[in-house]
């Protein structure tokens, strides 16, 4: 499915995933969602129900989280159940990942 991005996506999904993750870590969770808007919109145009989407989906949560818009997060994880089914992707350490960011929201 990787084969359905050009190099100039590709490049854009990678760095806006990677800078999300920094600018998350350095405290700032409204630039890390910023950081996120292209790369989704890539993803969501481009190709439907890939696991990189439902990646991004997590790591939008995490972020939604951090600025206290759980309803919002918790949608996102919702949403990133429903590709994960799609594709019939069952991996523990993902499942393992959205089930503590659910444990998250409740506390």
């Amino acid at each position: 499915m990787i084969r359905d991005f050009n190099v100039r996506e590709f490049r854009i999904v990678r760095h806006g995933m990677d800078d999300a993750r920094e600018l998350l870590e350095m405290g700032e969770p409204k630039s890390a969602l910023a950081a996120l808007r292209e790369p989704k919109k890539i993803l969501e145009r481009k190709i439907n129900n890939i696991r990189i989407l439902a990646i991004l989906l997590i790591e939008e949560a995490e972020i939604l989280i951090a600025l206290r818009r759980f309803s919002k997060a918790e949608a996102d994880l919702d949403r990133a159940l429903e590709v994960l089914d799609a594709i019939d992707d069952h991996e523990s350490t993902i499942r393992e990942k959205i089930a503590d960011l659910y444990n998250r929201l409740k506390d």
